[in-house]
């Protein structure tokens, strides 16, 4: 009982203030006990304490570093991860007996340097204790990150940094934003787009230009986007800010906070299909039967996130002012719709005869939406390419890729536009789509591309996936029409139509066939 209520006096200390984390950071020298003159380097970083170098103990060789959490002026640190909360810290018990904590009470004197006395247990027992003084303390502290968390560029606009620089005279500060230890694909990335960069100690996918300033506080602007010549948008993942003093030690010239960036987002365009009449090959009247965009968006929604997108709920555009909207906020977007050679159409989900804006007499007059390049541009923001973070485009409709729309779509700043020269059947969608995205995830339901197929070794590009979706949706969809229909369409050369009509429109410098779509990214902003 006496233990539970010590705890929750402890705990109330906390919760009441006193000390902060930000008062134990900094260089400390050991004045007193063994280790005379040595130095213990104290860094904070979110509330949570690190101490970068233990001392060494007799049988134990060099000790690993200790983290924990102050509490007033006091503060608990352990070679165990600090992923405990510091009731179970101060409680102990169990097997982390075993590992080595370090117990600290701040002293404070009038008109004397801060002094901390440093105690050392394991398995209970005190082995070593020290009493440091501050020798120095931070210059720098990191005050704010906005956003921290989910940071969207095209939603949030620029990363917001605030520091605080202490001391009595100008220093020179740089901001950078630094990959992880652990960062998988994206190291892997940034290696390979970034090689200058690799065996550095820290690998600075955003470099900030060193400012001098005054002591007090400071805010800079990050664009969230990367070093390199496409200036791409961060990709998705944790990344380190540091705020640096140039030419100081860095236990007390380095602060650092953790970041976020939210995981790039990707649009299905897929106005509601009507049931509505058409025509066949033979000029018979029809009945559309396409599959409802709500389940298709859903399906597709599964697929996108194989790659590591984001997609929006399911939902039906109705009006061609949210292509553009949805267009200019997107990494990746897939369009499935009708289409004509200068663009794409869109349905009204019902036969209203008054729809807002213009309407053609395509295949249903009244719900007919047209929209050509200069109505995209019409609700596109009002900025010089406009898609430049747009990585690709990904159209199934008839016939879109036989005229310019491809073309104009790049010019606007998308990197690859794959697209149909021809009619395209509507139930043939699904089997595309969903193929190539398995394609470039690397996934069992999908296909491996062959040693240097189509120029690239082996590589899961864009390109290749769409030809090879291509084929692979021909012999499905042909498949499953009834033997009657597979020798119509066969008889009038439509037995492979996606084959035979798509396109790939790429900007200039871009090769389709090595452009990668794993990790999720945007596209290339300078193309």
């Amino acid at each position: 009982m006496q233990r539970v209520t010590w705890i929750v006096g402890v705990l109330a200390c906390v919760a009441a203030g006193g000390a902060q984390a930000g008062d134990f950071q900094g260089r400390w020298r050991v004045v007193a006990q063994a280790d005379v003159g040595a130095h213990r380097t104290l860094r904070e970083r979110g509330g949570r304490l690190s101490l970068l170098d233990p001392p060494t103990l007799p049988g134990a060789g060099r000790g690993r570093p200790l983290y924990g959490a102050s509490f007033g002026d006091k503060a608990e640190l352990s070679s165990q991860p600090a992923t405990r909360g510091v009731a179970q810290v101060l409680a102990g018990g169990g097997a982390e007996d075993a590992t080595l904590r370090l117990s600290l009470k701040l002293v404070r004197r009038p008109d004397k340097p801060l002094q901390a006395k440093a105690t050392y247990r394991r398995d209970g027992q005190v082995v070593l204790r020290e009493w440091w003084e501050l020798e120095q303390a931070p210059l720098i502290e990191l005050v704010s990150l906005w956003p921290r968390v989910n940071y969207d560029v095209k939603r949030d606009g620029p990363l917001r940094v605030t520091y605080r620089l202490r001391g009595d005279r100008p220093r020179r500060v740089r901001v950078c934003v630094e990959l992880p230890a652990a960062a998988g694909p994206r190291y892997a990335f940034y290696s390979e787009v970034m090689p200058q960069r690799v065996g550095c100690p820290a690998f600075e996918v955003v470099r900030g230009f060193a400012l001098t300033r005054e002591p007090g506080e400071h805010s800079v602007d990050l664009s969230g986007r990367d070093d390199t010549q496409a200036r791409r948008i961060l990709l998705a993942g944790s990344y380190r800010v540091s705020v640096t003093v140039e030419g100081v030690d860095p236990g007390i010239g380095r602060a650092e906070g953790s970041l976020t960036v939210a995981a790039p987002r990707a649009e299905h365009l897929a106005p509601q299909w009507l049931a509505h009449p058409s025509t066949d090959l033979e000029g018979n009247r029809t009945v559309d039967d396409s599959p409802d965009a709500t389940a298709r968006q859903r399906r597709l929604g599964k697929e996108l996130g194989l790659l590591g997108n984001r997609t929006p709920g399911p939902q039906t555009l109705l009006e061609p002012d949210d292509f553009g909207h949805r267009m200019a906020r997107a990494a990746a977007v897939v369009i499935e719709t009708h289409g004509y050679s200068q663009g794409v159409a869109t349905y009204l989900p019902t036969g209203d005869e008054q729809p807002i804006g213009r309407s053609r007499p395509l295949e249903l007059a009244a719900g007919t939406f047209l929209i050509d390049a200069k109505r995209l541009i019409q609700n596109l923001p009002n900025e010089p390419k406009p898609l430049r973070d747009l990585h690709y485009v990904l159209i199934y409709a008839c016939e879109t890729g036989r005229g310019k729309f491809p073309e104009r779509l790049v010019e606007l700043g998308v990197d690859v536009v794959v697209a149909f020269n021809q009619k395209v059947p509507t139930s043939g969608a699904p089997f595309w789509t969903e193929r190539l995205f398995h394609d470039l995830a690397g996934s069992e339901q999908g296909a491996a591309p062959a040693e240097g197929a189509e120029g690239a070794a082996g590589v899961r590009s864009l390109g290749w996936a769409a030809r090879e979706a291509a084929t692979f949706a021909d012999g499905a969809w042909f498949a499953a029409l009834s033997l009657q229909d597979q020798a119509r369409v066969k008889a009038v050369g439509w037995d492979k139509p996606l084959q035979t009509s798509i396109t790939i429109t790429t900007a200039s410098g871009l090769d389709a066939d090595r452009e990668r779509a794993l990790p999720a990214r945007h596209g290339n902003s300078t193309n």
